[in-house]
């Protein structure tokens, strides 16, 4: 049997102590999901990524600045909900893990986490200054969405009649596969 890591001990540490908060310390549904979740995260060895997002969270908690409940399917991971990355029950919620983090997904798990506008940057300095300006950067997405689904959320969004805005989305022409980066849009 092989030495546990400091990482792994403290993330252990936090999440019963977030059980014992929420109180669910007792309840077997809610050890087996964490037992769960923590097994995928030490396979995947993902235990440092959790400790980090958990401290800028609650850094940022402490210093004023609002943090979002949690986006898209980090909402699944209980060890998210325990350890105050996220605050929604993913098991009051029946939220699946595997959609978070799936034994075959290869790519590293992201928590989307929103923090007020006007105080991110603060954020982004705590975690330069904490754990190195060579270990933090800043990321941006940029989404591009299909003429037809925009035509018509437009016209839902000013309330136009549904027939208008479906005649006016027809006239958009796309490749097959709906692929909106080749669409020819106005």
């Amino acid at each position: 049997m092989s030495e546990r890591k400091e990482e792994e001990l403290l993330l252990e540490y936090l999440t019963i102590k977030g059980l014992e908060r929420i109180g669910k310390i007792n309840d077997p549904v809610y050890l087996r999901r964490a037992k769960h979740e923590f097994d995928r995260m030490v396979e995947k060895k993902y235990c440092n990524y959790f400790l980090v997002v958990a401290d800028f969270v609650a850094w940022s908690k402490s210093n004023g600045i609002r943090v979002g409940p949690g986006r898209g399917s980090v909402g699944a991971s209980l060890i998210a909900f325990c350890i105050g990355i996220t605050e929604v029950d993913p098991i009051e919620h029946e939220l699946l893990f595997t959609r978070f983090l799936s034994p075959i997904r290869r790519d590293m798990p992201d928590a989307d986490l929103d923090f007020m506008d006007n105080r991110r940057d603060e954020v982004f300095q705590y975690l330069r200054d904490t754990y190195g300006k060579n270990h933090a950067a800043k990321v941006i997405t940029f989404s591009r969405f299909h003429p037809k689904g925009i035509l018509k959320d437009v016209g839902r969004i000013f309330n136009i009649p549904v027939s208008e805005t479906s005649k006016v989305s027809s006239l958009v022409l796309e490749r097959s596969g709906g692929d909106a980066r080749a669409s020819f849009a106005l």
